[in-house]
């Protein structure tokens, strides 16, 4: 699974906003998508996650200051194959009974150019915590 666009995803996803001095938006699960594709030998499976909540806050005078939390829960995993489903749920992937959610927490946001920059933060999944740096557009 490519980590990188999960979380362009979650960014670049739907959002809903909410009234506030700076631009806060929320994930709007009605019309967002949390997915993935993994490449393995002959084929390609492509899922997505169907139950998720995230912010997104956006200071537009002063970028750096804006910031992303995304919590996704991994039993709602749907890859259209429910024997697939349940494996990917099990001890040998995500172990969704023991650690239930995959969340994100940026660090830092930098713009790049007008509209764009790259969101920095920490991704938790399997109580595993990596840096990942995923680039975004605001639309």
């Amino acid at each position: 699974m490519r980590l990188r666009n999960l979380i362009a995803t979650l960014v670049i996803a739907g959002l809903s906003p909410v009234a506030s001095a700076n631009e806060t938006y929320k994930f709007d699960p009605s019309g967002s998508t949390i997915g993935f594709t993994v490449h393995q030998f002959l084929g390609t499976t492509h899922g997505k996650f169907t139950n998720f909540s995230g912010n997104i806050d956006i200071d537009r005078e002063h970028p750096e200051n804006s910031s992303v939390t995304a919590k996704i829960d991994v039993r709602s995993i749907d890859t259209r194959i429910k024997k697939r489903d349940d494996h990917l749920r099990s001890p040998e992937f995500f172990n969704a009974e023991k650690f239930p959610q995959i969340t994100f927490r940026s660090r830092s946001v930098k713009q790049t150019v007008p509209q764009s920059g790259d969101n920095l933060g920490d991704l938790t999944m399997n109580d595993v915590t990596k840096p990942i740096t995923s680039h975004v557009k605001l639309l």
